[in-house]
């Protein structure tokens, strides 16, 4: 589906990410965890090539201000109709808003063609934990560098 740009639309193309939300979790009290899934465009494509990507979270409280979010980033060596494997799977440092949020910990793993991570966030009230979110995040990718 992205072959035969000439070199000039590959320019064009090479930066272009595609941010697409997957799902939106709504908890009891309003509040919410919207997961985006962003694809990085690859502008040359041999039989081997990298794609990179991964999901981004965004959480929001009941009036839907952010919280905070974080990037989950992957990147796959796709050998084109034969397979893919993860060669790299890490979490940035999240972006808080709202300074009663803590940031705690963060797990990743490479499996084959998934890579998996999951991440622990602390909301504090009078330096106390009242609240505690660890979702976890999966990307796939497909034998022709397809994300998911």
């Amino acid at each position: 589906s992205t072959q035969g740009y000439s070199s000039a639309a590959s320019d064009v193309y090479k930066r272009q990410i595609v941010n697409n939300t997957q799902d939106i979790q709504y908890f009891e009290d309003g509040s919410s965890l919207e997961v985006i899934l962003r694809e990085d465009n690859i502008s040359t494509r041999g039989t081997v090539f990298y794609k990179s990507g991964g999901k981004t979270l965004i959480f929001r409280d009941n009036n839907g201000d952010k919280m905070w979010e974080v990037n989950f980033n992957v990147t796959f060596k796709v050998n084109q109709g034969v397979s893919a494997t993860c060669t790299e799977a890490y979490f940035t440092a999240p972006t808080i808003y709202d300074s009663t949020w803590k940031y705690i910990t963060n797990s990743t793993s490479k499996n084959g063609n998934k890579a998996s991570g999951n991440i622990t966030m602390k909301k504090y009230f009078m330096g106390l934990p009242i609240r505690t979110e660890t979702p976890t995040v999966t990307v796939t990718c497909d034998n022709y560098g397809n994300l998911s």
